[in-house]
């Protein structure tokens, strides 16, 4: 076997597609028994971002938005967004598409088993049960579940709690909350999903509270029946290391995710194309696969640490901060709306330092 990836999101899918693409032997292992359940993600990411990707189709899209409300405990920004559209997925039509697209390439998919990665004589191999299925390269592709973030690569990052519900409500706006009084260090949001609205709330591990959900929920009146519940963690940081030996991690096992959003869909996949292109070189030539690690961040390294500084600066900020900046954000609102990219902080702050 060329490749084993450790789990069968979005990012892992992709990746086995690519390199299965290309001829080379991937299994893919995942603990759960079906691909994208449990569903943990809202699905949030720019139409430019699929499309770059060649991965917009119809059939997963559940709504598609250009406006924005941002909210602080005072003020509402609105925005109608000109560069790129939104899209919100629907997340198990897509991730199974991706698995489709994975094994009409000839990777296999094992569902329901859990892998453990264990190292011996300097090399890393993969441990299903009680058997040792070896290959020549190993991605940790298993998302926040990951231990081996911290456990193998030594990297830090904070845990984000996040809680969704979806109501049968129909809407053609996002909105998006900032209120310390709802979460202390994230935010609330309502977003549509095609005949319904997903509610949902998140905050940092050790503040968060699902009496303030409960709070947000009664704030808007919701009081339809709920449809469908979907909770998760999102880790958020920036991966000193991300490759070591045969081994290697991308997606949000890699901490590539927006730090202040916490979306990671897109920068995952384009972290996957690197991937593909670092492992076939180490196969091919015996490059060393650090070459991936020195890619991704060549591209990311800027827009995640950006995102850690409105991040930080958020977390000192109370509501009549907010307040204040979303104020001063509206004399700068046609920036914002020409160039405003979901994908990239980066670009937003050239923008202002550029743009009139």
């Amino acid at each position: 076997m060329d490749v084993i990836v450790v789990g069968a999101g979005p990012i892992g899918c992709y990746l086995a597609y690519l390199l299965a693409k290309k001829g080379y032997g991937v299994r893919i292992y995942e603990e759960h028994k079906e691909v994208g359940r449990p569903l943990q993600c809202s699905g949030v990411v720019s139409e430019n971002g699929l499309r770059s990707l060649n991965l917009y189709k119809k059939g997963f899209i559940l709504s598609k938005v250009s406006e924005f409300r941002l909210h602080s405990f005072k003020t509402c920004l609105r925005l109608k967004l000109r560069k790129t559209k939104i899209c919100i997925l629907d997340r198990v039509r897509f991730d199974k598409y991706l698995a489709r697209l994975a094994e009409n390439k000839n990777a296999c998919i094992e569902l329901g088993k859990r892998v453990r990665i264990v190292r011996k004589n300097g090399r890393f191999f993969a441990k299903v049960g009680d058997k040792i299925e070896r290959s020549k390269v190993i991605v940790v592709a298993d998302g926040n579940t990951s231990d081996y973030a911290r456990k193998i690569f030594g990297n830090k990052y904070e845990k984000i709690i996040a809680i969704q519900w979806d109501f049968p409500e129909v809407q053609r706006h996002i909105d998006v909350f900032f209120n310390k009084s709802l979460s202390k260090n994230f935010y609330a949001w309502v977003i549509p999903k095609g005949n319904c609205i997903g509610v949902g709330l998140g905050d940092s591990i050790e503040n968060f509270s699902f009496k303030n959900f409960e709070k947000f929920l009664k704030n808007l009146k919701v009081e339809k029946k709920v449809i469908n519940r979907i909770s998760g963690k999102i880790s958020i940081g920036y991966a000193r290391k991300t490759c070591i030996d045969n081994l290697l991690a991308v997606g949000e096992a890699a901490l590539q995710v927006k730090p202040f959003t916490g979306g990671g869909i897109i920068y995952g996949l384009n972290c996957a194309e690197i991937a593909s292109f670092a492992i076939s070189k180490y196969l091919e030539n015996s490059n060393p696969l650090r070459l991936y690690e020195i890619l991704w961040k060549g591209r990311y390294k800027k827009e995640i640490i950006a995102g850690l500084f409105l991040r930080k600066l958020y977390k000192v900020v109370g509501n009549p901060q907010i307040d204040l900046a979303l104020k001063l954000l509206k004399y700068r609102k046609a920036v914002i709306e020409g160039y405003f990219d979901y994908e990239s902080y980066f670009s937003l702050f050239l923008s202002f330092l550029t743009r009139g």
